[in-house]
């Protein structure tokens, strides 16, 4: 096992079974036209449960990279009401909430001038006070993400002179480095080579703790993802395990391609493969 494989030492919570918990939610953003309201997410009710890794899929605009947002806290639902660990998400603080909460979101720019070690030590800051030094422990924190993410050996390069896969993987660090019980992540494996998306997914699923990320890549989401949670123009589709929502006629009718589902004769896991329109006649 390589070396950003090795498990991190957190602490999770298991008394609360629904990390997340939705009930109608309805999201809405206002027009630029001064029109209508644009309406991305519909009536969503579900809940999320804790210390699993749940893949958000579907297609482009189906309201992936927003109901990540929402779950974040901003925006708030235009309608309805989320629940995160019990209590309504709008009243924590949002320093409590940066503490429980880890969000990277999809577009995600460098910051020019910062070492990769400080941009990961950017994951202490809701666990400090103004101007407080970072201490030993502090350090080992950091020195521990960025070894997870096979990037400690370039701990003092420029953060902003690294490949669009290695700024994918310092942003996990600094959330690693949050220490939060939730990480919310848009695209996670954009970016990446297909061996660093299969070793990021076997790391998120090694951390133990709720890990909630939007992903394209339907094959991979069944393989890691022990709930699935397909979305199609702001309405809940289907949530479940891959079995479950995986269904030919459900993603044909979502994703508008005649589809064959499958597993994996030798390791079982599930496969989806598209067929064009022209193979398929």
């Amino acid at each position: 096992m390589e070396a950003w494989l090795l498990p991190l030492i957190l602490h999770l919570d298991s008394s609360v079974s629904a990390i997340f918990t939705l009930d109608q939610v309805s999201l809405s953003y206002p027009s630029s036209s001064h029109g209508a309201a644009s309406l991305v997410l519909q009536g969503i009710s579900c809940s999320l449960p804790a210390g699993e890794l749940i893949g958000i899929i579907g297609p482009n605009g189906a309201g992936k990279s927003s109901l990540l947002s929402l779950l974040s806290g901003c925006p708030a639902p235009s309608h309805g009401k989320v629940q995160f660990a019990g209590k309504p998400l709008h009243s924590y603080p949002p320093r409590q909430l940066a503490q429980q909460l880890a969000f990277l979101p999809q577009h995600n720019p460098p910051l020019p001038g910062l070492s990769c070690y400080q941009v990961a030590a950017m994951g202490l800051l809701p666990h400090k006070h103004w101007f407080e030094a970072d201490n030993d422990h502090d350090r080992q924190q950091v020195e521990l993400a960025l070894q997870h993410t096979g990037l400690l050996a370039k701990q003092q390069q420029r953060s902003d002179t690294l490949s669009g896969g290695e700024w994918q993987r310092l942003t996990l660090a600094r959330a690693l480095v949050q220490q939060a019980r939730v990480l919310l992540l848009d695209e996670p494996t954009n970016h990446l080579d297909v061996k660093y998306q299969h070793q990021l997914l076997q790391l998120l699923l090694s951390l133990n703790k709720t890990v909630i990320c939007a992903l394209h890549d339907l094959n991979l989401a069944a393989r890691y993802c022990h709930k699935l949670l397909l979305l199609q123009q702001g309405q809940l589709k289907a949530f479940g395990s891959a079995e479950q929502v995986l269904q030919p006629a459900l993603l044909s009718e979502v994703f508008e391609l005649p589809v064959e589902v499958s597993r994996h004769p030798q390791y079982g896991w599930w496969q989806v493969n598209f067929i064009s329109p022209q193979v398929a006649k």
